[in-house]
């Protein structure tokens, strides 16, 4: 399940994933499921503090029939370049130079990076439990 909007600051995505759009029906998707997965894809080429060309979006156990502005999809599975970040988002620079690096040394065609939510503030307050997957698909040559 994606929503997708721009404009937003980085720091309001989960926010809008909150109560943007349907929040009955994500607060009706997310019962029950604290092992739930949500995560965020970054489609513009560079970073931005503001207007983030971003999805955000929730692993769902099967499909549904979206209300919009929610849209349904199936992502296949894919290789990816993938660094875990445990702790406060303070720290994401670094992680994504680390990436950066790696993929500059590699070579491999990536797409946009996006982050896998494993522990996030909603679960957890404390940022030293926090854990995000960092990551940039590895595509097809």
């Amino acid at each position: 399940m994606r929503l997708r909007d721009a404009g937003l600051p980085v720091s309001q995505i989960g926010e809008a994933m909150a109560n943007r759009g349907g929040p009955e029906r994500l607060r009706a998707i997310m019962s029950g499921r604290d092992e739930a997965v949500s995560g965020a894809t970054f489609l513009d080429p560079e970073y931005r503090e503001s207007s983030a060309d971003a999805e955000v979006w929730l692993r769902v156990a099967e499909p549904f029939t979206p209300v919009a502005p929610l849209d349904c999809r199936e992502v296949p599975a894919r290789d990816a370049v993938v660094a875990t970040l445990v702790g406060s988002y303070d720290h994401m620079p670094e992680v994504t130079a680390a990436l950066g690096a790696h993929i500059a040394a590699h070579n491999p065609r990536t797409g946009p990076m996006f982050n896998l939510y494993r522990v996030t503030p909603a679960q957890n307050p404390d940022p030293a439990a926090w854990v995000t997957d960092v990551c940039f698909p590895i595509e097809e040559a």
